[in-house]
């Protein structure tokens, strides 16, 4: 697994927070990792004070996107909060959003090609029956 800080699509935010990558460069990473046998984890961060919903949403379409192609075979999001700075609370509602993928038949094809072993369908499975809620 490789824990990838994807953060933002924001280029904006990226360069704030000293990220040292674009979002090109980002997808060619991951395109790469993925290729060659990597499991990218990706992490993002919605909230920033200096972001708009559009922005925010700009993210999201990323993390769907990485995620649908199997570029990331998984995705986390937070809430940014920082004692003392503002914090866009409004966009926490982007956070469950990531999961809405799960809808899409192009992910689950991309999971079902990269199934390996029978632990692969276990996980799988396990993720199934959480995300169903049972």
């Amino acid at each position: 697994m490789l824990l990838y800080g994807l953060e933002s699509a924001n280029p904006r935010t990226l360069k704030k927070i000293n990220k040292g990558i674009n979002k090109k460069r980002a997808i060619e990473e991951l395109k790469l990792a993925s290729k060659y046998g990597l499991e990218p984890h990706i992490a993002v961060m919605f909230g920033y004070p200096w972001e708009s919903n559009r922005d925010a949403e700009r993210t999201l379409k990323l993390v769907h996107y990485l995620l649908r192609h199997g570029y990331a075979k998984t995705a986390q999001a937070s809430l940014y909060d920082v004692p003392g700075e503002k914090v866009k609370k409004d966009q926490a509602k982007y956070i469950p959003q990531i999961y809405k993928v799960g809808y899409e038949p192009l992910f689950w094809l991309h999971k079902l090609k990269d199934i390996k072993t029978i632990e692969d369908i276990l996980y799988i499975w396990k993720g199934i029956k959480a995300w169903s809620g049972r």
